[in-house]
């Protein structure tokens, strides 16, 4: 696991991403991962979990995301961003907050 953020209980909104530490504004925070690629064919077999976890990366596959990148909830009003497989602090992220991102 990362050692900068931490995966926990996020009331409501089921488990989410905190941070270990303090984030400065545009600070790299992690990369994103997988754990596999399915095409649309193979949509029907995937286990209920995989299927919550899903990430569209093209026209017709889509990637598993590994923890803790499948627990980033979203924000109307988020602290972090993706560019790509990689999330920043798009502001200031204070130890113990939560990491949140606008889909």
């Amino acid at each position: 696991m990362i050692d900068d953020v931490q995966v926990r209980d996020a009331g409501s909104k089921g488990c989410g991403v905190y941070a270990r530490r303090r984030f400065a504004e545009g600070e790299f925070i992690f990369r994103r991962r997988h754990v596999k690629v399915v095409s649309t064919d193979e949509l029907d077999d995937v286990t209920e979990w995989d299927r919550m976890h899903l990430c569209e990366i093209g026209f017709d596959h889509f990637a598993v995301l590994a923890a803790p990148g499948c627990f980033l909830n979203h924000s109307c009003e988020p602290n972090a961003m993706r560019h790509g497989v990689k999330v920043f602090a798009w502001k200031p992220i204070e130890h113990d907050e939560e990491i949140t991102i606008d889909y």
